[in-house]
């Protein structure tokens, strides 16, 4: 007699009846946890359904997480989002591609902070911890 199940990677077994029973279920697949892999593998006929693609950074759109330079990653709507900057680093293009790309303790044009530029009238500019 067949014996498991068949959905997704599963594959059915063979059980025989024995003098005190069934026997154990002989050659089957069985069902696996779920991963994120593109496959059914709890066999339920459903693909990485205990994954949220649209809110998770480590599956954010796909079973690959958010990796972002100096920065805490989010997901919204599946798509990478900063959440937030390591300390020192400052998102100044606003674009998540690029992580938080702008060292703000010595960028001339974002010193301290995004946007603020070191322009001091009659000397010369350096940004040095943040301060112009």
């Amino acid at each position: 007699m067949t014996c498991g199940t068949d959905v997704g990677p599963c594959e059915f077994g063979v059980q025989t009846c024995e003098p005190v029973g069934w026997g154990p279920c002989l050659g089957a697949v069985e069902p696996a946890p779920e991963t994120c892999d593109g496959v059914d593998n709890d066999c339920d006929d459903g693909t990485d359904e205990d994954f949220d693609f649209l809110l998770d950074p480590l599956h954010c759109g796909s079973c690959a997480p958010c990796v972002l330079d100096h920065a805490t990653p989010g997901c919204l709507g599946g798509a990478c989002t900063v959440a937030g900057c390591d300390g020192g680093w400052g998102d100044c293009d606003v674009s998540a591609t690029t992580g938080c790309e702008e060292d703000v303790r010595s960028s001339m044009a974002h010193c301290g902070v995004c946007g603020a530029v070191c322009d001091l009238a009659n000397a010369s500019e350096t940004c040095v911890g943040g301060i112009c």
